[in-house]
């Protein structure tokens, strides 16, 4: 698997699991439950960069037994879900370029 391959396998693997996790903290879940799902949030939106998501994450880690406002860290996954597609239709425009419009570099989300 090339790097590109892999940079798109992984932002996929993001995609998928930011949407289960979501799906999760929607229905009816505890404390230290939804904690983990933020946990959970923060640690994979890390790894491919995307510093906003992981720090709402974290910040409602650590805030889990309150309600919470989790509006603005959803519109943050929205976006990232969407820089993702952007970035997947680029690559895929760059692979029947001759020169490759994709760079392949991670950009900071």
């Amino acid at each position: 698997m090339g790097d590109a391959d892999l940079d798109r396998e992984v932002l996929r693997l993001f995609v998928e699991q930011a949407q289960r996790v979501v799906a999760r903290l929607a229905g009816p879940v505890g404390g230290e439950e939804r904690s983990r799902h933020f946990h959970t949030l923060a640690g994979s939106a890390r790894g491919i960069g995307a510093w906003q998501v992981a720090s709402l994450a974290s910040r409602f880690e650590t805030a889990a037994g309150t309600e919470l406002d989790t509006q603005p860290l959803f519109e943050a996954l929205k976006a990232v879900e969407q820089a993702i597609m952007a970035r997947e239709e680029l690559s895929a425009a760059g692979a029947s370029d001759a020169g490759g419009a994709g760079s392949g570099q991670a950009h900071s989300i």
